[in-house]
């Protein structure tokens, strides 16, 4: 067997170890990037696309924030069976996709709850995005007899709050809205003042 000395100062051991660091550099680059995918797949609703709860840390610009509750759902289950009931819940997460702007993020909070925090809290706005919504969800899919609506409620992040705190009120509103006729939006600082409902 030959006996193979290498000179650290030879150009080729030189391009050697580049070519290495390339490589090592490569492979860093590529791990950190499925780190990044895997992080972000984790925090993604396999049925509707939409985010889930986990994304709650990584939102800092929270101007409003709407629960979004479908209406008779169990209705949709029991009658359609739950294959169909799976169709409304990705329909509403494409509608949501479809009707919210950069920087917006549409949540499935869980079962038939969703949840959009918008960066604006300018009611007209707020008004025009969520009564397009629920028109849009209305069409978007024909079953026999049901009609497919939604109970919103909404918290205006007026004074800075918590995410926690006004997902809490965007959610009474959203009860509130339930439990006086469903198909209707909510403003939480309407409740136990004027009570005032908008329909949709």
């Amino acid at each position: 067997m030959d006996n193979v000395s290498m000179n650290i100062d030879d150009d080729s051991y030189i391009d050697h170890l580049k070519e290495v660091r390339k490589e090592e550099q490569a492979l860093v680059e590529r791990l950190m990037g499925e780190r990044l995918y895997l992080g972000e797949a984790l925090r993604i609703d396999a049925l509707t696309g939409l985010h889930n709860r986990k994304i709650f840390p990584k939102i800092r610009d929270i101007g409003t924030v709407v629960m979004c509750d479908l209406d008779d759902f169990k209705t949709v289950n029991d009658t359609f069976g739950h294959a169909m009931g799976d169709e409304v819940l990705r329909a509403l997460g494409r509608t949501i996709s479809d009707n919210i702007r950069i920087g917006d993020v549409g949540i499935r909070y869980g079962g038939d709850e969703f949840i959009i925090v918008f960066t604006t809290d300018k009611k007209e706005v707020i008004d025009s995005r969520m009564k397009k919504i629920a028109e849009e969800y209305n069409r978007a899919m024909h079953l026999p007899g049901y009609r497919l609506t939604l109970s919103i409620g909404v918290a205006f992040n007026t004074d800075k709050e918590k995410l926690e705190v006004l997902i809490r009120k965007a959610d009474e509103a959203a009860y509130h809205s339930k439990q006086n006729g469903k198909d209707q939006i909510t403003y939480y600082d309407q409740i136990g003042k004027q009570k005032i409902k908008e329909g949709i």
